[in-house]
């Protein structure tokens, strides 16, 4: 079972990982985030609405200067959102990948959006400075590639991030086989036990509690150290 994030708790994650693109985050950990970020988007979206509702207000009425205050109101917004956006821009990033860790995958596929995304921008700035009406064929058909590429990896993004935690086994398990003659292969038991809210509980087991646990024996490659075996598998 998955590991609930709390709202508060989300957000001093989200800040303490700022550059953290090796642990995990939670499923509520990752949508809290999301949730933090419209809370603090308001402001920029509040003014932006004012600000054009403003402009259009002072030009039913020609008033310059209404327009003027519009567009003043506007501007603040935009500068709200781009710095809010900067500072943020690292710690998204790293909570998609960590994201993605906690679903069993790797940082390839957020890496790939993120190069695209760089890689889209740069030639649309290109397309822009060239052919700026998209009157070339080329042009079109580029930036149609670009855009389904973009919108089909966003898709997959969103996709995995409403994924569960991948539910594994990540236990280190010590195994006593002292008073255990009977088990005269124990270098090939593997004892699995699936430990999902505390997966870093170290068990020690012994005749007893192996026959009360009722766990599955299969065989596998372990390692015997000073008369135990010491089985983790990640």
């Amino acid at each position: 079972m998955e590991r609930k994030i709390g709202f508060g708790q989300a957000l001093k994650l989200y800040w303490k990982n700022y550059i953290n693109f090796t642990g995990r985050s939670r499923r509520s950990e990752y949508w809290f985030m999301v949730l933090w970020h419209i809370i603090f988007l308001l402001p920029a979206i509040v003014l932006g609405f004012t600000g054009f509702f403003v402009m259009l207000a002072g030009a039913s009425a020609y008033t310059d200067s209404t327009i003027g205050l519009g567009v003043l109101i506007m501007f603040l917004s935009i500068i709200y959102a781009v710095i809010y956006s900067l500072a943020t821009l690292i710690p998204n990033w790293a909570i998609l990948i960590r994201r993605f860790h906690d679903t069993g995958r790797t940082m390839l596929m957020p890496l790939i959006y993120l190069g695209l995304s760089v890689i889209a921008n740069i030639v649309n700035f290109i397309i822009e400075l060239n052919d700026p009406n998209e009157t070339n064929i080329m042009t079109s058909i580029i930036l149609i590639v670009f855009g389904l590429a973009n919108l089909g990896l966003g898709i997959y993004m969103i996709v995995i991030a409403c994924l569960d935690s991948e539910r594994k086994i990540n236990t280190a398990v010590v195994i006593n086989i002292v008073n255990m003659p009977n088990l005269q292969t124990t270098y090939k038991i593997i004892i699995q036990i699936h430990l999902i809210l505390n997966p870093s509980k170290m068990i020690v087991i012994n005749q007893i509690t192996l026959k009360i646990a009722k766990i599955h024996l299969m065989k596998s490659k372990n390692k015997i150290k000073n008369g135990i075996i010491l089985n983790i598998k990640a």
